[in-house]
């Protein structure tokens, strides 16, 4: 009989590690990820440090971590789905925030449906969606870039359209002392429809970058 397939459970992580899990976490997903012996994470030294800091009752060494960063292959990300065919619940954990998002975890989740894993998300904390929530900006539609600096390296054109949008609705993962002066060599200066974000919104996204 073919075992049933583990799940692969989508756990948020803290944003900054001055904040203690149980303030930021809902109980029952501190249980679930004390409930789990296999994680797949981005840092295994910085998951090691939060699963202790959860309360994780497993001795580190008999956690098993799969790691998964920026630098594993494509070909190899399949592979790591492998416990969970056998049957084996797995925690899906980056280094801040909720993973798959702007994160390389996303293709661990696309290789999952493919295979008919089921994906569990957790509700947790999102850099993203506080600094959306306490811009003031527009939040029906917005677009998050995070990689403006590699588009305008690679292309100015799309890095000028990415940035319009970001600060007419949307919100931007870089600190506004970067990208306020890459602004000036992007933007021209008949664009009447940018809106460059005042003091009071630049420090609204700096305070809630920092969690």
């Amino acid at each position: 009989m073919t075992p049933r397939a583990g799940r692969l459970y989508l756990i948020p992580a803290w944003l900054s590690e001055e904040s203690p899990p149980e303030t930021v976490i809902a109980p029952a997903v501190l249980e679930r990820i004390r409930s789990l012996a296999l994680f797949i994470v981005e840092d295994a030294r910085s998951a090691r440090r939060y699963l202790s800091a959860c309360g994780h009752p497993r001795p580190m060494r008999e956690i098993v971590m799969l790691e998964l960063s920026e630098h594993t292959s494509a070909r190899d990300i399949p592979q790591l789905l492998d416990p969970l065919a056998q049957g084996v619940d797995a925690g899906l954990l980056s280094e801040a925030g909720l993973p798959a998002v702007a994160d390389p975890g996303a293709a661990l989740v696309a290789a999952a449906h493919a295979r008919g894993i089921a994906v569990v998300p957790l509700s947790g904390p999102s850099s993203i969606l506080l600094a959306l929530a306490a811009s003031g900006l527009e939040g029906q539609r917005f677009r998050f870039v995070i990689l403006l600096f590699l588009l305008l390296n690679r292309d100015r054109q799309n890095a000028r359209r990415s940035f319009l949008f970001i600060f007419v609705a949307g919100i931007h993962q870089h600190q506004p002392r970067d990208v306020l002066p890459m602004a000036k060599g992007i933007v021209d200066s008949e664009e009447s429809a940018v809106r460059v974000p005042d003091e009071h919104e630049r420090a609204l996204f700096s305070r809630a970058a920092q969690g």
